[in-house]
Order: C-alpha cells, then structure tokens, then sequence
C-alpha cells in the first residue's frame, strides 16, 4: 500500500506560473445563463487576456458536458467554440459529452477563468526504494550512503542517498538538491536566474543522466565517503568527486584522472572479470583489483591477479601494486566458485588506517595482506571471498564470501577475523539467504558500535525482466556482537511499493492514476488519498505492459508479463467484456518489444468504442491500428499493400474479418508515443518531429538535449494520416492537409495541428544510442475540454494548451526527491524549494480536480490541484 505525502503539512501553495495573462483576472460581464426554446446560452465577458473553461453541471457537482475552454485574447484564435475576443456567447443543446440527453439535474452552467495549479502532494513517493543497490559506503560518523540505479528491463535512474547509523532517511544528494548554492553544480547545471529554477545537463535521452556518461549508461559507482574528502567516485573511464553535500568538488564532476591502467603501447588494457576499487582512509590512493585478460591476450604489462593503485593529486595514473600469481581458467573460474564471467581470480581490497593492503585472493583461496610498499605480510585462509572491510578501531577483519549457485545468486556469508595470524579462524558467522544477488558491503562505525551493511542479500530478488529489482528492501544491517552478529532491524519499503515509474495514466471521473513499472506490473491510486497497490485479480499478480481508461469508464489493457501479448477489454475490477459480434475480450495480440522497459507506444479509446493502438507492424517499425465498437479492426487508408509482404499477423488463429490489413496512421516514426482520442473523434499521436522553422523557447535555443528531446503532439482527424519520408511511407491521399516538419522532407499527412514541446523520445542523436533504441517516450494527456499537458523533461515542467496551440500555464521547477517532502515526524519539508518540484517528468494525467505528473526520476507522482481567479456559477432555467 502506498499512501498520499504531502507536501508542507497538506497546505497548497499557488505556483507562480507563466500565464497567458499578465492583467488581473476579472469578469467585465458576468455569465448571464439564459433558455430559448431548448436551448440554453451564457454570455460573458472578461476584462483582460485570458483562458476561460465553460462546462454543464448536474445536480451532484459533476460535469455533465465540457462545454468550452481556451484562451481569450492569445497569439492564436481560441478552439471553437469560442471565438476571437473577449465577449463570449456559447449555447448548451442540453445534451451530455457522447450527445445523449442530459441527466441528473437541476443543472448549472459553470464559467471559470484564469487557470492555475497548486502543489498539493505526492503519491508514492518512498525514501528507502532508489533502484538496485550500485554501490554503498558510510562516512566517519558512521552515516550510510546508498548509491542506487537499475530499475527493470535497463531502466536506471541515479540516485545517492544518506540514512543514519539507525537506517533513518536523512537526505538526497544526487540528483542534487535545488537549494545548493548557485554555481555550485559546475556542469552538472546550471541556475537560471530569469526563471529561478536549475537547468540540469541531460546527457541522455533514455535514462535521466546528469553527471557523466550517455545513452543508456551511468558509468560510475562510489568508491568512499569522507567529511574531510568528500565523496570518490570511479569508473575505467575516469575518476569523479562531489563535495560532502553533494555539489561538485571541482571545476568539473569529472577530474582528469583515468582509473583504469594502460598499457605500454597506451591503450586501456582489455580485461574480464569484475572491479573493485577502494580508497586509502587517508585518501592519497585508489586501489583497483578483479579485472584480468582474456587468455589469448595476457600480455606482460597486463597478468591476470596484477593488482593496480594510483595517487589522488589530481595527476596521478593506475600503476602495478602487486601481483598475485593467478590462474587464467583456475579453480576459482569453475562451479561452485565462478559467478557467470563476473568472478575473476582476484575480488576485493579493503586497506587499514596504517595502509595495509587486504586482497581477495580467490585464485588461493585466501586473503592476502600486504604493506603498503607491497610486502607481504600474512593471510586468511578462506575459500570464495569477494570483499573485505577493516574495524579502523578493533582491527577486525570481515570477509564476505561468494558462491555461485545459479543464474546470478550465490551462497553468501559473512566471516569476521580478529587478525590475519597463520591460521586463524573466524570468530562470527552469518549466512545469508541462498539466493542472494551481488552483494555489495560496507562497514559503520558510530562511536564503538560496528554495523556491517549488506545490500543484495536479504531475500530472493533478482533484477531479471519482469521481476522487482534489489533495493533498500533488501539491504542487512548486521551488529557485531562480538562473537556473533546479530541483526539489526531498520526501516524498510513496503513490500508492495512501486520503485520505477515509468507511465502514467488517469481515469479523469473516478480520480484514479495508474503507474506502469516500465515493464508489466501496473500499480493503481486512488488520487484523492494516495491509497494504492498493485493490480491484482483473484487474489494473484495481474500483470499489464500498458493500459487506457476509455470514455465508458471500461480498462482496455494490454496484458500479459511479455513484451507482446493481448490487446484486451476489461472492467475496472479487471473482469472480461466480451464483444458480443466477436464472443471475445480480447482484441487483438499486439507486437512488442524490449529495451529501456518494455516498449508498450500508447492506447487512445475512443468516445464512441473504438480503439487505437501504436505498435509494430515489423521490427522498429511502427502504425497506428484501429479497432471498432465491436472489436474488429478498422478500414484505414494506408499501408495495405505493404502490409500484405511485410506486416506478421499476431493473431493468425483469429478469422478473416479479425485480421488487421491496413493503418489508420501509418507509418509513424520509431520515436513516437502515446495516443488519445477526443469528443469529436480526433486523434491525437506524440511523435519526435518539430514544426518547420521551430524556434525553441528562451535559454534552450542551443541546448543540444531540448532541441534532440523534444517533439510534439500531431492532430489528426479520424480517418487518419502518414508520416511522408520515413521508411515505408506512401501517400494515400494527396487531399488531405498536410504540416512540414523541422526534418528535411518528413511532411504528415492529414495532420491539422501541431503541439510542440514535449519531451523525451528516444532515438539516435544527442543522448541516444542507435535509431531502433526508442523504447524511451514520454506520455502527453488529452482533457474532455481538448486542452493538452505536455511534460519535458529537459525544462523540468509540464506545458497547459489549449486546443488552438494557445499556451494556458507552464508549472514545475527542478527539484529533487527532498523539495517539498516532509519526513514522518516532521512538520516542514527536507527543502521548501521549489513550490512544484520535478527531476525527469515523463507523463502527465488530467482528471476532473487535478494534473497528475509521474517523475521518473525522483520515483513519484506529483499532484497538482486546479485554481481558477475568479468563478461563476448559474442555474439553468
């Protein structure tokens, strides 16, 4: 269960947003409701340049037709069925949204202008799921970092986190926090003082990435943590350092210095096996071991069991240490002992206060001990160990030992030794569960009181597809008692917490949200309270890639724990809707894939039954596909002929008339999602296209991320269109309208609007990997007005527009997981900045009272309340 967090002890707080109006918001007439002949109108006015929103309400509060809304007096004409100007008359016929009869009255007619939103919460938001544990070290006062990534099917979001000795959660660094001293952040952002809010660098498209690296990589992990030296981090591809609180040490994040060696002919030498690094407590070295050659390329400069260190002065260059004779295909290399090409014959090091040297010498069986001029000066006999850390007080030596026992889990323990003297024996034991992931292991200290904390050994959890990846769920705080260790409890998630959040979807009537893991498990919340679990049916797991709440209030989720799987219709409690024509619920068995999560590219229902998806008709190859009110596929212009030599049926049992043979839309680019569908049946496609001569907006005209990120939302009418310059494209009706883009002969057909400025969608370029990898894409929404809300994750907010492309409100500032999060006991927030804080928003969701924003990175979902200036309501006659 998950409950609401709010934000500065539930009081909301008006953002100030960019509005379309800069004059005060007033009535210059107030709504006057009258009725003629079955027909009712208003008419009103306002004083000043602003958005309006008009609806019917019946008896209960509900709105019963989404009359109007849209902006007055803006760059261009409002959506019909306002006109241009300020004075306003609208009819109401007395029918609802689907032109039924209206029920439920006595009604009103409700006239709002001058549309806001205030922050009024989160959902979901948990200080102890951050990802797999990456790496863990704790500091001189015995305070604990975690550094956690990887989420699901390559999903991975950074993110460095302190606790207490006790487990307590005390902060997050990284991302890092908005009220950091400006300029403090180096390159890894940079304030705007014309906004006040950070601009983070993002250096990847598929992955939130601010510090180092790109594309689908984070390639850093922590090495150690000191007050006085701050926090070491290191890859082979360099070295990094963040002060204490968690800005930039440097002029860069990334020093100069490489931490892998080189060999003499000056190329990085090409290794196997795992990397360890640890740094001296005096913070004058970095030791590496584990990596080895593979055995037709062993070269002198490069032995298998050469262990490696180099100096911290900012100059200094991996050097050999010491050489443990080593086996290329040695015992250690075989079962139990091998760990799947990530055991190599040298593990760990660990080094004491007086620069003693600890190795994991696997090819032995032992832990060797050196000075630190590289004598030898003893060892432990002990098979199978993988880390070590050193009581800086006592001088005792824990060992953390590892056997393969699968695909990667491993018998795992913990051995504690008072010395290294010729055969000693451990003085304490623990054994962990049989299924442990890779552990990773770090030693406290506060006062006398040691706390060995071990991440990835608590319960059976892997990261394979699918499943839940390790998290603080899963990190062991064990006490030296001495001669035993005893467990110590500290706090933990909630089993059944959401840890990646990848989409979003609203049911607007209900004011229920839906969290996609990015994979196939689907977590829904109740908007109002924040209660919320994972879907279930029968009491077991119900598993959904992705999933839309139609028009009727009916779930048309496609199911399944694979990356294809079914296209089916279900009620909110997750029961069947046959179609009655097809004595079916499932529509159809849609293409899929994987990659950053599993690549699920939108669903859009209709008000009046149909179904459209965005899906493969071939390997990275995308349409839009239409199914009717009785579950069968649509007639669509395009791609037929095509589709006869190149499209693979997926659901070659279903008859003749079930068989999809053309596009709605078709084709759309690979770097394109999220589909929605309005009252007048139009369709609305989020596709990585610009409109020709795009200027992007004020201070992102030469960031490379915004102008490769971002793209827009295509209009369509219900018979649909094509993208013109892609592979596989081909007129199939000359007639329709037609909208060039920023990208050379890449013109859409039967496109009648463009609706730029939502971002990320994934392709090659800046940030990218290669133009197949598109499984990263953000999700737009479509209100019942026809307003949009377009999130980017470059700007760090989410954009209000009308149906004409006018812009209503801009809201969100970069902030991390700590602005505006108020710890249990507490009654003020970690940081009370900004008032709407967001890290990587990827999705937004309207409902009737609230925008719901899923921030991917900081692993929660934002809920922001309408506000309007001024309001009027009138009885209908």
């Amino acid at each position: 269960m998950s409950k609401f967090s709010w934000g500065l002890s539930g009081l909301m707080f008006l953002i100030l947003a960019a509005h379309c109006h800069a004059a005060e918001v007033a009535f210059k007439q107030k709504p006057e409701v009258r009725s003629t002949n079955g027909v009712v109108s208003v008419h009103f006015s306002v004083a000043s340049a602003t958005d309006v929103e008009v609806a019917a309400i019946d008896a209960t509060g509900n709105v019963v037709r989404h009359l109007a809304a849209g902006v007055l007096g803006g760059p261009a004409a409002p959506p019909t069925p306002l006109r241009a100007g300020l004075d306003q008359t609208l009819q109401w016929d007395l029918k609802d949204d689907f032109g039924k009869p209206a029920v439920g009255g006595p009604f009103t007619l409700r006239v709002r202008a001058g549309t806001g939103v205030k922050f009024a919460g989160y959902i979901g938001a948990e200080t102890y799921l951050f990802g797999q544990v990456d790496s863990i070290a704790s500091d001189e006062t015995g305070k604990l970092y975690v550094l956690g990534s990887d989420g699901p099917a390559n999903q991975k979001q950074k993110t460095l986190r302190v606790f207490s000795p006790d487990g307590k959660y005390l902060r997050t660094i990284l991302p890092f926090s908005a009220d950091v001293k400006h300029g403090s952040m180096k390159d890894v952002g940079e304030w705007d003082e014309k906004s006040q809010t950070w601009r983070p660098r993002n250096l990847s498209i598929l992955n939130p990435e601010f510090y180092a690296g790109g594309g689908d990589r984070s390639p850093y992990s922590m090495v150690s943590v000191s007050t006085k030296n701050g926090i070491l981090f290191a890859h082979p591809e360099g070295i990094y350092r963040l002060n204490i609180d968690g800005t930039v040490a440097g002029e860069s994040f990334a020093t100069k210095q490489i931490a892998f060696p080189k060999r003499t002919d000056n190329a990085l030498g090409y290794h196997l096996g795992p990397i360890f690094y640890t740094a001296s407590p005096d913070g004058k070295w970095l030791y590496l071991s584990g990596p080895f050659p593979q055995k037709d390329r062993a070269k002198p400069d490069c032995p298998p069991g050469q262990v490696w260190r180099m100096r911290l002065d900012g100059t200094g260059v991996m050097e050999p240490f010491v050489v443990l004779k080593a086996e290329l295909e040695g015992p250690w290399s075989k079962p139990p002992r091998n760990a799947y090409g990530t055991t190599g014959p040298v593990h760990g090091i660990a080094v004491d206060a007086a620069g003693n040297v600890y190795i994991a010498d696997r090819g032995h069986d032992r832990v060797a001990v050196f000075s630190e001029a590289g004598k030898e000066l003893g060892q432990i006999d002990i098979q199978g160990a993988d880390q070590i850390c050193i009581n800086p007080q006592s001088h005792a030596i824990y060992v953390l030992t590892r056997h393969t026992t699968g695909w990667i889990t491993h018998d795992t323990s913990l051995l504690k030794f008072a010395n290294y003297e010729k055969g000693a024996l451990p003085v304490a034991t623990y054994v962990f569960h049989k299924e442990t992931n890779f552990p990773k292991m770090t030693l406290s200290m506060a006062g006398a009181k040691a706390v060995l904390w071990v991440a990835g050994a608590a319960e059976p959890a892997t990261n394979i597809p699918g499943k839940r990846p390790l998290s603080a769920r899963d990190i062991l705080a064990l006490e030296d008692a001495d001669k035993e260790f005893h467990v110590k409890p500290v706090p933990h998630a909630n089993p059944d917490a959401l840890d990646t959040f990848a989409r979003i979807v609203a049911d607007p009537v209900r004011d229920e949200i839906y969290i996609s893991d990015g994979v196939n498990k689907m977590w829904r919340f109740d908007g109002r309270t924040g209660e919320g679990a994972s879907l279930s049916r029968d009491g077991k797991l119900f598993n959904a890639v992705d999933l839309a709440v139609g028009y009727d209030g009916l779930l048309y989720v496609r199911s399944g724990d694979g990356y294809s799987g079914p296209l089916e219709r279900l009620t909110r409690d997750l029961k069947p809707v046959p179609y009655p024509e097809t004595g079916t619920n499932v529509i159809y068995n849609i293409y899929g894939r994987y990659g950053i999560g599993y690549c699920e590219k939108g669903i859009g229902p209709g008000p009046d039954g149909k179904i459209y998806e965005n899906w493969m008709y071939s390997f990275a190859k995308y349409f839009v596909t239409g199914f009717g009110a009785d579950g069968k596929p649509l007639k669509g212009q395009y791609m037929a002929e095509k589709l006869k030599t190149e499209f693979k049926s997926q659901d070659k049992k279903a008859a003749a008339d079930r068989q999809v043979e053309t596009a709605v839309v078709g084709p759309v680019p690979s770097e394109s999602a999220g589909v929605r569908v309005d009252l007048q049946g139009n369709l609305y496609l989020g596709m990585r296209v610009l409109p020709k001569g795009f200027t992007a907006p004020e201070g992102f005209t030469k960031d490379p991320a915004y102008l490769g990120f971002t793209g827009s939302v295509v209009k369509m009418p219900a018979t649909g269109g094509a993208v013109l310059g892609i592979t596989d494209s081909e007129s199939a009706n000359p007639a329709a309208p037609r909208i060039e883009t920023n990208k050379p002969k890449v013109v859409i057909e039967g496109a009648t609007q463009l609706y730029p400025g939502i971002a990320p969608f994934a392709g090659a370029g800046f940030g990218g990997n290669t133009s197949c990898c598109v499984c990263r894409v953000s999700r737009f929404d479509l209100d019942r007005y026809g307003r949009l809300a377009l999130p980017n994750v470059v700007t760090t907010s989410v954009t209000l527009l009308d149906n004409a492309g006018n812009k209503i409100l801009e809201f969100g500032q970069y902030g991390n997981f700590d602005s505006q999060y108020i710890p249990t006991g507490s009654d003020k927030p970690i940081v009370s900045v900004p008032s709407i804080p967001m890290a990587w928003p990827t999705g937004a969701a309207f409902t009737e009272k609230a925008i719901y924003v899923v921030d991917t990175y900081n692993r929660r979902v934002i809920r922001a309340d309408y506000t309007h200036a001024v309001e009027e309501v009138c009885r209908v006659p």
